[in-house]
Parts: C-alpha cells; sequence; structure tokens
C-alpha cells in the first residue's frame, strides 16, 4: 500500500495567484522549452510587460501561449547567476519557494534510511534543500524530459544554479544516454567538472561526476511497457471476453507547443492474438 502526503500550494490572498503564476510561468514557459532544445518557440509579451517593443503582436491574448509570454522570450537579458533582476529574479524566486515547500514536507516525514526519490524538472533544485537538512539522506533524481546541448542549456540565467542542485542528489537518471551526455557535458563545460567510469558497490563500473569530493551517478534507464506481461494478460480468456464487449475509447491529450501537433486524437484499440473478431 502506498502512503500519500498531501502538499497544497497555497498562494497569497494579497498577490492574486501571482506567485503560483510565476513558478508555472518558469516551469512551462522557461524550463520546458530549455530542455526540449529550444529557445524560439515563444509567443508574444502582453502589453503590460516593460520593455516590450513597438511591433509586439497583441492579438494572442486569449491564447494558452500568451499565459506564459512574459516568461518566456529568448531575448531575456542575462543576468547574474540567480536571476537578480526584474521578471527574473521573480520567476526564480517563485521556483525556490515551491522547492522549498516539498523540502520541508520530505524532512517531516523523513526516517533514516528512506530513500528519497524526486520526479521532473518541477523540482531540480530540491536536492539542494534536503541535503542541507538531512545530509545522510539518500536522494535520487530522474528527468521525464530531454536535456538540452551545453549551447541552449546555458541561455539559462540561472543555469549552474539548477546544474547544482540535480548534482546534489546522489544518483541522476534520465530516459536515454543522449540526455545523460548532455547533462555531463553541461556540468563540464559551465562548472569545470570531470566525469568518468567509478567502481560501484556491485563490483562493476559506474558513470559518475566528481563533484566536492562526491561521486554522482549518472544513468540512463529506459521507460517502457513489458511485452511478455501484457501478451500473458492478453491471452487471458478473461481479456478475450472483455475485448469482445469493449467499445475503442478516444482520448483528446493536449500536448505542448515544443511537440509535433498542438492537439492530437489517440485511439485505443483491445487487440489480442487469437482473438479477432470480424
Amino acid at each position: 500500500m502506498i502512503h500519500c502526503v498531501q502538499l497544497i500550494i497555497s498562494v497569497s490572498p494579497n498577490c492574486n495567484s501571482a506567485a503560483l503564476y510565476r513558478y508555472n510561468g518558469f516551469c512551462k514557459g522557461v524550463l520546458w522549452p530549455v530542455l526540449h532544445n529550444v529557445t524560439s518557440v515563444y509567443s508574444s509579451r502582453p502589453d503590460n510587460i516593460e520593455g516590450a517593443g513597438d511591433d509586439v503582436d497583441m492579438r494572442q491574448d486569449n491564447s494558452e501561449s500568451a499565459q506564459f509570454s512574459e516568461y518566456c522570450m529568448d531575448d531575456i537579458g542575462q543576468g547574474p547567476i540567480h536571476g537578480g533582476r526584474g521578471s527574473e529574479a521573480e520567476l526564480w524566486a517563485a521556483y525556490n519557494a515551491v522547492n522549498r515547500k516539498f523540502a520541508e514536507v520530505v524532512v517531516q516525514c523523513f526516517n533514516e534510511g528512506d530513500l528519497v526519490w524526486v520526479h521532473g524538472f518541477h523540482l531540480l533544485i530540491l536536492p539542494s534543500y534536503l541535503t542541507r537538512r538531512i545530509p545522510m539522506a539518500k536522494v535520487g533524481i530522474f528527468l521525464h524530459t530531454p536535456f538540452p546541448s551545453s549551447e541552449i542549456f546555458r541561455t539559462l540565467w540561472c543555469r549552474e544554479d539548477l546544474l547544482r542542485g540535480i548534482l546534489n542528489a546522489d544518483q541522476v537518471g534520465f530516459h536515454l544516454f543522449e540526455y545523460a551526455r548532455h547533462f555531463l557535458t553541461c556540468c563540464r563545460r559551465l562548472l569545470g567538472l570531470n566525469y568518468g567510469m567509478v567502481p560501484d558497490a556491485s563490483g562493476g563500473h559506474t558513470l559518475a561526476i566528481d563533484t566536492n569530493g562526491r561521486h554522482v551517478a549518472v544513468t540512463s534507464i529506459h521507460a517502457g511497457v513489458e511485452p511478455p506481461v501484457l501478451n500473458q494478460i492478453l491471452a487471458h480468456p478473461i481479456t478475450a471476453e472483455k475485448v469482445s464487449n469493449a467499445m475503442c475509447p478516444c482520448n483528446f491529450n493536449k500536448t505542448h507547443s515544443t511537440e509535433a501537433k498542438s492537439s492530437r486524437f489517440v485511439f485505443i484499440r483491445f487487440f489480442a492474438v487469437g482473438h479477432v473478431h470480424s
């Protein structure tokens, strides 16, 4: 049985949800495109943003992309590492605030010996907050998105903070080795760190980054289904009975602007070898 602890990200009533808006703006408007190796998919700025030029197209105010356009222009000035000015500082502060909230809950629930497993680009600096409070914790982080080349990643004003946040974990996981390779290159070129194969506890070797006297393991773990298990389920008589009465469900799946289409339909068909009905 899985025991879940609910975490509600509350927003101060007097800020009109601005903090949560900025957090979402940083995640979806800044990190998401960059992680997908895109820096020029950004829509126009709203007319209330400082520095907007006369040639800004205001016709997309009602579109979803315009919701985060304030935070995702590819001509954002490259400020200090910590995003020390303007909207950059607000975005970074909101992202830090949410990561701190998660850290507080994890610290409250943590028991010695627990493994903390962080998922997703929404919590890239969470390992930093955790290791400050519970240095004995074993922390792993897995990114379910691609990781960009160093040429793209370096366009972020908070690039070094994000890398150091990830490196405070004991293990960093990616779907593909290509993403892991980009991460390794970013650490070498932007932080000056070395990486290589180091002995592990099982007697083999693990690819790891050397940082502050620690070895941070970097792995590529492919996610997917297990065909033998699915075939076993499909061959079961109960499955065949359900297939004969099943309709083809249709799911409307909204995608992000970095994907091939703005929307798509996904059709799921139940199929079993030896049980195809004419």
